[in-house]
């Protein structure tokens, strides 16, 4: 080793700025020399700082303006030592202190040069210092790491925050090339773009790489050797493990420095020889160690369960494997600071401090607990644990297995079995309920399963029959009869029913039964058995029975027809009616042959008119008599279909009308006439005789056109009864019926001086020679139904209340003024209005006032507008204009704001009230915001909202961005309503601040919503929606329960908080707040004396009376009140001798610029005098700035909230800061 001074190593061409010269002269200095510093000096030669790649590298994550003078970002004063002091010492010195630089001068303090880390590398003479070392003992194993994916800016500032001279870029596993200080600053120097330029722009591909075995000599050999700084380390999968840089080699040599010292001289005596058999008897033995660690890592980190060592006194993590962090979603470094109590939840810290003691007492312990993961999600874990000492200190080793999935399927499997056994119960209570009999069987008869039913039958129970077959209960010849039916049905292949007559084993029942035989088949198809159901049809054979007499007494017959097998049978009666013998199978062609030849094509025509119709229809034939006549039949018939629709069964009933068709025929046309009248029932009939000419009219006839039964009829006496307008109308139609057309129309005629509506129908009858022979018709009164239907369309049109168009009138007269504006290529306006306070009124003086002051509201609106304009109502305070043939855009909102102004004159109700409603609008044009009526309506709708939202009370006009905000608002709506199901929702805790003392008294309760795509989403984005839609009550009262939750668990824990919960204007309005009150509470066990309740002034001033009495209801159970936002509402400071109020909190609006604002700050000090003059704590919201608090506290402000101690934080984070004695 050479014991050279620095003046030795120094470049005579040292490299100076002055502290004028820019940043952009000092990079282009730097990267024409290709220096990693440059020293600035002053007038004297005295260096006075220094600007390393360090420095310009800060000047590129921040871009700073490269025209900045040169001593606004150096590192000033910087480290300089004397040019003759020697090298050795002068690396300690580097080292120690942790300079990567050391500047130089001469006896005069002039600066004679620089030295770096390469340097020392150069000419120290390391090689005997480092020669056993490995590159794993030195190399960087955690270097920082960058993907492709990065910008270049975004490299930059991670190496600036990070303080690191290079950055690994990775493909995969596998690294990609190099990023080092000088790469980014010439990069910049072009002035090439940072933020958008990926890092591979500036990639450095052409790096080296070693193995971790590799001796340290080698390795910087070989960094001299290519003239690289850095090198990176691989394993046999050539996976980069690590990076050893240029500083680690120098790091290296510190320590070893003085080992080496101290080795020579007590080893002078020993022989080279000696030496070279220990270094590699060390060698070879360090080599062994190493594989042995190796494989102890490999082992260590592929165990599945998360292994260990914990420091017993500090409860920390000092060794433990990848598994140990991963199952709760830490990182290594996250881990590494944590200790029990931070992922334990089963047990208090106190508890997990007992439970220590007992391991190390009994040496080991497994037992269940739970642990909370980094998302805060629960899981199970087993834990095995040992206590063991290494070295005299006390260590645990513990070994957690997640078995929270485990856990989950015990859960569903014992959940399975319950629900299975439940099932069986159920099935078993099914079956032994069914008053069926119901039996299985397998292939050889034996039985395998019975229901009570059946155990009746052969009066055994069941244990008794199964294991046996049939012929040891019954016969042999009915088992036998058994044994056959079983086995057809299994021959089948399906299911089989035949009848039986059954006597119970007990005597206590016989009867007939249905059974119906079903073989039972495994997964593979094949035959395991036949089940059996048994029903009693005793009563349905009685009945059967007795349906035979009574269709014999009343001639009704009924059929079925088999279509596939073309089989037809009925019953007795239908064989008799068809002269068939009884119990004949015969054919349909057979049947069809027994109708009388002109109506069979009929019979087959309505048959398959009705299986294709799939209706059922009724029709009369005659069918051939034995005694050669005719005998009349009625059909109804219906037909059954397979699955693909075809006819596979026609049934019906035939029924002997012979004796009731003879006599209808019998009937005069007088009956008939008569017949007709009556099922014209209140209407009038004709009769027009042609040959004589003679004209009748019934009663009703008489009474519809007012003429007395005496006055002579006649054609003309006819036509004088009819509206005028309508008399060609008539006489069109009377002769085109005269010519063969048919006679159907409506018209009016004049009943004294009276309109009535008529609706005539008549039918001209010829004879052989088709002469007209006669005419009959029908006249009706439908004056009443036009009448109705003129109501109907008025309903179906115009609002019942206003009179007003309504919704579907406003659409179609929308959609013509369109069609009209878009062939006059003119302008159209819609203006939708919204009342202001309406529901108040409503609320208040009753639904009948209300109405009255919707129709004075209607007659103001329609007092104002021109002719052709339309007025509508579409909801119940919601109104629409149309404007048609708009001059100027301009012109709509000058009548929007008329309207608005006439509407919030003063309206005196019937009751004698004097009211005021105000009124906002949205304005929406056409052509320029829609094309159709449905456009226009929602963008005039989009418009009106954006009017509500600004303050109501004007007008805005229709604009493209407000329907995106439409969208966005029904999407946070949608997602809200998931949210309160999802339970998104968070409560974080800001703190309140005694000013003098700065302990932390309270807390402000403050909801935060975890959307799963968004993240965070902005209270100020979802409250407002919440509030609109009536969700904040829920909302509001999750966060009441929840807060009272956590505050329970921080007093049991010795923090005594005062928490603070908003309370909205909506939940005033519509919860009993009290009754929530109580129920969080008495739910939490929380002290209603740590309780405050914030409401802000403009809730105060609703509803008035009832507040104050809800606030002293509050008030009696010890909850603390408080004045939220004050000096920002409209209310009367009166107000603040009536309400129990206990705290007043200064809005952040005022807050904000003091001391510097002059306004504000006489503002905050006179709400603070009168606070303190009234006896209220005053509370400063938004408080950011120390200058701020010195202010509050002069002015005699108690408490404050705001960032300046922290900001809102989960509970987890606030507990912290209670942990950290800031409380």
């Amino acid at each position: 080793m050479q014991f050279i001074t620095l003046k030795s190593i120094v470049s005579e061409s040292t490299i100076n700025l002055k502290a004028e010269h820019t940043i952009e002269k000092a990079l282009r200095t730097m990267a024409q020399h290709a220096i990693s510093s440059v020293v600035i000096i002053d007038d004297a030669d005295r260096p006075i700082g220094i600007f390393t790649e360090r420095d310009a590298l800060r000047v590129v994550a921040q871009e700073l303006d490269k025209q900045t003078p040169i001593h606004k970002v150096m590192t000033p004063e910087p480290f300089c030592v004397k040019q003759t002091l020697n090298i050795h010492d002068a690396y300690v010195l580097m080292e120690e202190k942790s300079y990567r630089h050391l500047v130089t001068v001469d006896e005069e303090g002039k600066y004679s040069g620089i030295i770096s880390e390469g340097d020392f590398l150069r000419h120290i003479g390391f090689d005997e210092l480092n020669k056993f070392k490995a590159v794993s003992e030195v190399m960087t194993a955690l270097p920082l790491i960058i993907q492709l994916s990065a910008s270049i800016r975004e490299t930059a500032i991670l190496m600036e925050e990070l303080n690191c001279d290079y950055a690994v870029v990775l493909d995969g596993k596998h690294p990609a090339g190099l990023v080092t200080e000088r790469d980014i600053i010439r990069w910049n120097l072009d002035e090439h773009a940072l933020k958008d330029t990926p890092v591979t722009e500036i990639l450095n591909k052409e790096y080296r790489v070693i193995t971790k075995e590799i001796l340290l000599q080698d390795a910087a050999a070989m960094m001299e050797e290519h003239g690289v700084h850095q090198l990176i380390v691989i394993d046999d999968s050539e996976n980069m493990v690590g990076l050893l840089s240029r500083h680690d080699v120098l790091h290296a040599i510190h320590g070893a420095y003085f080992e080496f010292l101290f080795g020579v001289i007590e080893q002078k005596n020993d022989t080279i020889e000696n030496l070279e058999m220990r270094k590699k008897q060390l060698y070879n033995e360090k080599s062994i160690i190493e594989q042995s660690n190796l494989k102890y890592t490999k082992l260590f980190e592929a165990m599945p369960d998360g292994v260990v060592l914990l420091d017993s006194n500090t409860q920390k993590a000092v060794e433990f494997n990848f598994a140990a962090h991963d199952y709760l979603g830490y990182t290594a470094s996250e881990f590494s600071k944590l200790s029990i109590p931070d992922y334990e939840i089963r047990e208090t810290p106190e508890e997990i401090s007992s439970h220590i003691a007992a391991i190390q007492k009994h040496g080991f312990d497994n037992f269940e607990t739970t642990h909370r993961k980094k998302d805060g999600t629960l899981i199970s874990v087993w834990v095995n644990v040992a206590a063991i000492e290494l070295a005299g200190v006390s260590y645990m080793m513990a070994v957690y297995r997640d078995i929270t999935k485990q856990k989950a399927a015990e859960k569903n499997l014992i959940q399975r079995q319950s629900e299975l056994s439940r099932q069986r119960s159920f099935l078993d209570t099914l079956v032994n309920s069914i008053p069926d009999l119901i039996w299985l069987k397998d292939t050889d008869g034996i039985y395998l399963a019975c229901n009570e039913m059946f155990q009746r039958f052969f009066n055994a129970k069941e244990s008794e029959i199964l294991g046996k077959n049939d012929f040891d209960f019954v016969s042999h010849e009915l088992a036998e009869f058994f044994r056959k039916h079983d086995q057809a049905a299994i021959a089948a292949g399906g299911s089989r029913t035949n009848d039986e007559f059954l006597i119970f084993g007990d005597g206590s029942y016989e009867g007939y039964f249905e059974t119906i035989k079903t073989p039972m088949k495994d997964s593979k198809n094949n035959v395991i058995g036949v089940l059996g159901v048994a029903r009693d049809i005793s009563e349905r054979k009685r009945k059967d029975d007795e349906i035979e007499q009574i269709q014999s007494l009343a001639h009704i017959g009924t059929w079925e027809w088999d279509i596939p097998n073309d089989v037809f049978s009925g019953s007795t009666e239908a064989y008799r009616i068809f002269g068939i013998q009884q119990g004949k199978k015969v054919s349909f062609r057979e049947v069809i042959e027994h109708f009388a030849p002109e109506d069979r094509e009929r019979v087959e025509h309505q048959l398959f008119s009705i299986s294709k119709q799939k209706r059922e229809v009724a029709s009369l034939y005659r069918v051939l008599a034995t005694d050669g006549g005719y005998r009349w039949i009625k059909t109804h018939t219906e037909f059954k279909y397979d699955e693909n629709q075809n006819p596979i069964k026609a049934f019906g009933i035939f029924q002997d009308l012979t004796e009731h068709v003879e006599f209808e025929n019998a009937i005069t046309r007088k009956d008939h006439d008569l017949n007709t009248a009556q099922r014209l029932a209140k209407i009038g009939n004709w009769r027009l005789n042609f040959k004589e000419d003679i004209l009748e009219w019934s009663d009703e006839t008489y009474r519809i056109f007012s003429i007395d039964k005496s006055t002579p009829l006649s054609y003309d006496l006819f036509l004088s009864c009819l509206h005028p307008d309508d008399k060609d109308k008539v006489d069109n139609a009377w002769t085109k019926a005269l010519k063969g057309n048919n006679y159907d129309i409506e018209h009016r005629i004049l009943v004294n001086n009276e309109i009535k509506w008529v609706r005539e129908h008549a039918r001209l009858e010829t004879d052989a020679k088709g002469n007209l022979v006669s005419g009959i018709g029908t006249v009706q009164d439908i004056t009443k139904q036009k009448h109705d239907q003129e109501k109907l369309e008025v309903l179906a049109n115009y609002d019942s209340l206003t009179g007003l168009a309504n919704r579907a009138l406003l659409m179609s007269h929308l959609q013509n003024s369109i069609e009209q504006a878009k062939r006059n290529k003119t302008q159209i306006a819609m203006l939708m209005f919204d009342l202001d306070r309406f529901k108040d009124i409503n609320d208040s003086y009753g639904h009948s006032s209300g109405d009255e002051l919707l129709k004075s509201i209607a007659k103001r609106f329609s007092s104002r507008l021109r002719e052709g304009d339309l007025i509508s109502r579409i909801g119940g305070d919601e109104f629409a204009v149309v404007v048609e043939n708009l001059s100027h855009p301009e012109d709509a909102g000058r009548l929007a704001q008329e309207m608005i102004n006439a509407l919030s004159l003063e309206y005196k109700l019937s009751a004698g009230a004097l009211v005021h409603v105000g009124a906002s609008a949205g304005i929406a044009l056409y052509p320029d915001n829609g094309k159709d009526a449905s456009d226009l309506l929602q963008h005039s709708d989009a418009a009106l909202y954006k009017t509500k939202s600004e303050g109501r009370g004007t007008y805005s006009y229709y604009t493209d961005e407000l329907t995106q905000q439409a969208r966005n608002r029904i999407e946070c709506e949608n997602s809200l309503r998931k949210a309160i199901e999802n339970q998104e929702f968070e409560v974080y805790y800001q703190p309140q601040v005694h000013i003098a003392s700065g302990r932390i008294l309270g807390a402000e309760a403050l909801v935060r919503w975890h959307h799963a795509e968004r993240g965070i989403v902005s209270p100020n984005e979802f409250i407002p929606v919440a509030e609109e839609l009536g969700l904040i009550s829920a909302i509001g009262e999750w966060v009441l329960n929840e807060t009272c939750r956590q505050g329970k668990i921080w007093l049991d824990k010795g923090y005594k908080l005062m928490l603070a919960v908003n309370l909205s204007a909506h939940q005033i309005r519509y919860q009993n707040i009290p009754l929530m009150v109580e129920k969080a509470l008495k739910k939490s066990r929380y002290l209603p004396s740590r309780l405050e309740l914030e409401i802000t002034e403009s809730a105060l001033m609703q509803r008035e009376e009832e507040v104050v009495e809800m606030l002293h209801l509050l008030r009696a159970k010890g909850i603390r009140l408080a004045i939220d936002d004050f000096g920002t509402g409209y209310s009367s400071l009166s107000y603040l001798k009536r309400f129990p109020i206990d705290v007043l909190k200064i809005d952040k609006s005022f807050v904000d610029e003091i001391p510097y604002n002059n306004d504000d700050m006489a503002i905050v000090s006179a709400i603070i005098a009168m606070g303190q003059a009234l006896g209220f704590q005053v509370l400063a919201e938004g408080t950011e700035r120390k200058d701020q608090i010195d202010f509050l506290q002069e002015k005699g402000c108690t408490m404050y909230q705001g960032y300046f101690k922290s900001k809102p934080l989960p509970a987890a984070e606030f507990e912290i800061l209670l942990q950290d004695n800031l409380w």
